[in-house]
């Protein structure tokens, strides 16, 4: 139902309304076009503006308009100018810095997508030469890896971030990326060693190479799996050893490839291994591997968001993983992963752009405001933004349509990483 606005002279205007303001987003200092009026000092913000009406929403306000024969401020109204200067000044320089943080956040991004495109690339490339020149192929994966791991930040300065996946025909190749890249932030939170960091890279890239094995109609199949079906996948851990046996890839990195899908409980695949039989790193890049898997189902139909996906992960999984390292994945990826949509307490919805692991329930998030162009959204940190909550997760399918067009939820999501100095 639409909002039942009503339009009042701004000076009847006071604290607990929540107005619309009919200017382009660049014309005012506030960080909104629609907002609840929170002080005396918004009021004069509003009125030295020059605006002589505003409309309001009944609904949403706490309180109505002033009187009209009532004084727009009180006796101190000849004091305002000097407050409304130095208010509408810091508000503006707020502005500014968001605008600031906009440009850096698109420059990270733009680094970032190369960064993925060139890895995705060199996995593909890496797997072309699995066969043919086994050697060149470690020499490649160990470069690759090389390179993320000089890349990661301090585990507490890190900042984990959604790309949206739009190069179809790759899957394998970017969940090779994707899983690599989780395993190695995870890995660095858990202050694995350099060579352990290197290790799970390795693992991570080379994971799955035993699909190749599995025909694409039974690695694909939307529909539910026959038993015969079940075992040809249940077999590529196995087959992807036999592949990279010629490779002389290190042990500990082997044991990622054979045992990822096996789980502590004993319920895992291929060898129904429990608890300290299997290794760390193989059970740390299990719990990278299922977050995977429920995000990007082969069925879209039964694929999860990504706050679905980590609540299953902690529902039906905690016991069946290895629980301390599900505890350090659940904070590094935040209560809403990026990628989530969410609605919030201001009625509106949101797009998590990135999470911080210090500050599980505060992410960075674009917001949906139809009175704000979508190229103007400037990213808001929840911790700076007490006013807003995040209230729940929502299914993009369950936007409305002009929310959907601006928030443009991922299909798929790639995640990386950067440094929050970066963006200060």
């Amino acid at each position: 139902m639409a909002e039942t606005l009503v339009e009042i002279e701004t000076c009847r205007v006071r604290p607990g309304m929540f107005v619309h303001l009919d200017l382009g987003w660049m014309d005012h200092p506030f960080p909104w076009n629609r907002f609840k009026v929170r002080s005396e000092d918004e009021v004069r913000i509003l009125r030295d503006l020059g605006l002589k009406t505003v409309r309001y929403c009944l609904k949403r306000s706490d309180t109505g308009p002033l009187d009209a024969a009532a004084p727009a401020l009180g006796t101190d109204v000849a004091e305002a100018p000097p407050t409304v200067n130095a208010e509408m000044a810091a508000a503006i320089e707020e502005k500014r810095r968001r605008h600031e943080y906009l440009a850096r956040y698109r420059a990270m991004m733009a680094n970032s997508r190369k960064t993925l495109a060139s890895a995705a690339q060199g996995v593909r490339d890496i797997h072309g030469d699995l066969y043919g020149r086994p050697a060149q192929s470690l020499l490649a994966a160990g470069t690759l890896v090389d390179g993320l791991t000089a890349k990661l930040p301090e585990a507490a300065d890190t900042v984990l971030f959604a790309i949206n996946d739009k190069s179809a025909g790759a899957a394998i190749y970017n969940h090779s990326v994707n899983v690599a890249i989780l395993a190695l932030l995870l890995a660095n939170r858990l202050a694995f060693s350099a060579a352990e960091l290197r290790l799970v890279g390795l693992g991570s890239l080379f994971h799955d190479v035993g699909l190749a094995e599995i025909p694409a109609r039974v690695r694909n199949k939307v529909e539910d799996l026959t038993a015969a079906e079940r075992s040809l996948i249940e077999d590529h851990c196995l087959a992807g050893e036999r592949i990279l046996q010629p490779m002389g890839l290190p042990a500990a990195a082997m044991d990622i490839v054979r045992q990822h899908h096996e789980l502590v409980d004993g319920s895992g695949y291929p060898r129904r291994k429990r608890g300290e039989a299997i290794s760390p790193l193989a059970r740390l890049v299990a719990i990278i591997e299922l977050y995977e898997q429920f995000c990007n189902s082969p069925n879209p139909n039964l694929s999860l968001t990504p706050h679905e996906a980590m609540s299953a992960l902690f529902a039906r999984y905690r016991t069946r993983l290895d629980e301390a390292m599900l505890q350090s994945f659940i904070q590094l990826m935040g209560v809403y992963p990026p990628g989530s949509i969410v609605a919030l307490s201001n009625d509106s919805f949101g797009k998590v752009l990135s999470a911080h692991p210090e500050r599980p329930l505060h992410p960075v998030l674009m917001i949906f405001d139809p009175e704000v162009p979508r190229e103007h959204a400037v990213p808001i940190d929840l911790a700076a933004a007490p006013e807003i909550v995040i209230v729940r997760a929502v299914r993009p399918n369950l936007l409305p349509s002009e929310a959907f067009s601006y928030l443009a939820p991922q299909r798929r999501a790639i995640y990386y990483f950067g440094s929050e100095r970066e963006l200060a």
